[in-house]
């Protein structure tokens, strides 16, 4: 639909913003660093976001392609986007003792499971790969083949463990064993079955991927992550950010 305003009598002036694609702002030079992104626009590097989800590089080019239209600096906008905190749940990096720990648990659907399971993979850590991982409801008819589709793509990733709770995540368990042999699989029946496995599972040097729709609460898990690790499991761990 965008593609086709320039063929209307269109008054206004349009800009362009894009990753991959030609544009006013495009982004570049993407690549993890010690719990930010930093990237590069029409060249010019220096940009940083206080985030792991490369999908928000796209909304910082909304506001870098308004800031610019309003005639703010360069630096002042360079400057706010890197100290921006994004809201809570929303693919938040953190430490819990010896682990590291994703919390996206605000909602789930499939574009924003994908991009939860890259940010996951963009981690180089020493331990596993652990998701945890609850149901993407309101997905209607869809809902099965959805859930399946999610399964294979946990398949074929870098993931260790994977935990699931509710009645559709167990297709994605279920299609995730059944192409990869070698991944962990357990569908739980209740948070606390997540929380036990978790604390047997975890070691020093994991990092864990929490991620459900609002309705399945998957907060509850973060919160007995931070009660029950932060005091324990300290070993040294560390982390470094592939590309």
């Amino acid at each position: 639909y965008l593609n086709k305003i320039p063929s209307y009598r269109f008054a206004h002036k349009i800009v362009k913003y894009a990753i991959k694609n030609k544009a006013d702002y495009q982004a570049g030079a993407i690549e993890n660093h010690n719990g930010f992104l930093r990237f590069s626009v029409n060249g010019k590097k220096g940009w940083r976001l206080r985030t792991l989800a490369q999908h928000n590089i796209y909304n910082a080019l909304v506001a870098i392609s308004c800031g610019k239209q309003f005639k703010m600096s360069e630096l002042a906008i360079q400057k706010r986007l890197a100290r921006f905190r994004f809201p809570a749940g929303r693919q938040n990096v953190g430490k819990v003792g010896g682990c590291w720990l994703i919390d996206d648990t605000y909602n789930a659907n499939p574009v924003s499971l994908r991009s939860a399971l890259q940010t996951l993979s963009s981690l180089n850590v020493r331990g596993r790969k652990i998701l945890v991982c609850g149901d993407m409801l309101e997905l209607g008819k869809q809902s099965e083949t959805l859930h399946r589709s999610i399964g294979r793509l946990v398949a074929v990733s870098d993931l260790n463990v994977l935990l699931t709770f509710g009645k559709m995540s167990e297709w994605i368990a279920k299609e995730a064993k059944k192409d990869n042999r070698e991944l962990l699989v357990t569908h739980c029946q209740s948070v606390e079955q997540i929380n036990k496995k978790l604390k047997s599972y975890c070691q020093s040097g994991d990092a864990i991927l929490v991620k459900g729709s609002r309705g399945m609460r998957m907060e509850r898990i973060i919160e007995f992550l931070k009660r029950n690790f932060s005091a324990t499991n300290r070993g040294g761990s560390t982390m470094q950010y592939g590309n």
